[in-house]
């Protein structure tokens, strides 16, 4: 029989976040901590009631662009988080900053996890293909020649958290490792390095009755930068490209391909034409496994792909369950129109 998930997204539709049929979410504003008071980066679903901290860190010296997406939710009784962890970035860092070297994402994770977490235990690794990036082609220019390849991943783990008390994890990350050789005209290899960045990272926490791991990507879907803070940092990202790569228009072009294959957390939501609007918009779903819905005033809601089929209440609230024969008009007190797909 299939499973019927329902997303409640107002605060009396369940007494806690999650029951054996349920999740109930909140929206909630992820800042950028620039300046007095920051502003808004991006939004997300996370679980009613639980408190959050942390946001977009400036004046990072040794992250990729100088800033750092560093945030964590965490439930009223401390048995559960959800954490969003920095970039990791290798094989080209700055004096001062760590170097360390990694061959696999397993290794990238698992010492992220060692940063926040003690005694930690490993339980497995699986690939995500699913949020896998396609892989770039390589460069060459006759003297120096790159290799790119992706790949992502989800650890299971057992570790002590901050309080000592023993939790069941999982993180889930995405990475691109990188391999440049350098030739003289003589084509003797000067330089052979390898290197890597991931995307932020999703860490889940809890303890072993409570585990629930499906959340960690209901919650990671459900994130939607703000239009305006997206196109600021996609302009930041060029800048500090061409200042780094400054004459060297192939590296730059590069940099611009990854950022599209990898724009996942960060997308830009333009104001383009109609069709191009649409474009957009289809390649962010694509990227993040979302589907967009519209709601009764004509406004796009997007939900996790793994329920398709979705009601509007009426009353700023949703439903959304895999269960294609689910009504809420019948045997419920709620009273529902059945969302469409946005055209």
């Amino acid at each position: 029989m299939t499973v019927l998930r329902l997303i409640f997204l107002l605060s009396f539709l369940a007494p806690t976040w999650a029951s054996a049929e349920a999740y109930r979410l909140q929206k909630t504003e992820i800042m950028d901590l620039a300046g007095d008071g920051g502003f808004k980066a991006m939004t997300i679903l996370a679980p009613y009631g639980w408190r959050s901290d942390g946001g977009v860190f400036w004046n990072q010296r040794c992250a990729p662009y100088g800033y750092a997406l560093n945030w964590r939710a965490i439930a009223p009784d401390r048995a559960e988080a959800i954490s969003i962890l920095p970039v990791v970035r290798w094989g080209l860092s700055r004096p001062g900053c760590p170097d360390d070297t990694f061959s696999t994402l397993s290794e990238v994770l698992q010492a992220q996890l060692r940063l926040v977490l003690k005694e930690i235990t490993v339980l497995g690794y699986r690939q995500r293909p699913d949020l896998m990036s396609d892989a770039l082609p390589d460069l060459s220019d006759g003297l120096m020649r790159s290799t790119f390849r992706p790949d992502a991943g989800e650890l299971d783990f057992t570790a002590l958290d901050a309080d000592g008390k023993r939790v069941r994890g999982r993180i889930l990350g995405r990475v691109i490792h990188t391999r440049t050789q350098t030739r003289d005209f003589a084509q003797n290899i000067m330089f052979d390095g390898r290197g890597g960045v991931t995307d932020p990272s999703f860490l889940y926490v809890a303890t072993p009755e409570k585990f629930e791991p499906k959340i960690l990507d209901v919650v990671r879907r459900s994130i939607v930068p703000d239009p305006t803070w997206a196109r600021a940092m996609h302009k930041h990202h060029a800048e500090t490209d061409r200042i780094t790569f400054q004459g060297r228009k192939k590296l730059i072009e590069f940099q611009a391909r990854f950022l599209k294959a990898n724009s996942g957390l960060f997308s830009s939501f333009s104001q383009r034409d109609p069709n191009g609007r649409w474009l957009d918009r289809e390649r962010t779903e694509a990227i993040r496994g979302v589907e967009t819905f519209e709601n009764s005033r004509g406004e796009e809601v997007q939900f996790d792909t793994a329920y398709p089929h979705a009601w509007d209440l009426g009353d700023g609230s949703f439903l959304i369950t895999d269960n294609p024969a689910y009504d809420p008009n019948v045997g419920t007190t709620w009273q529902g129109v059945r969302m469409r797909r946005a055209p």
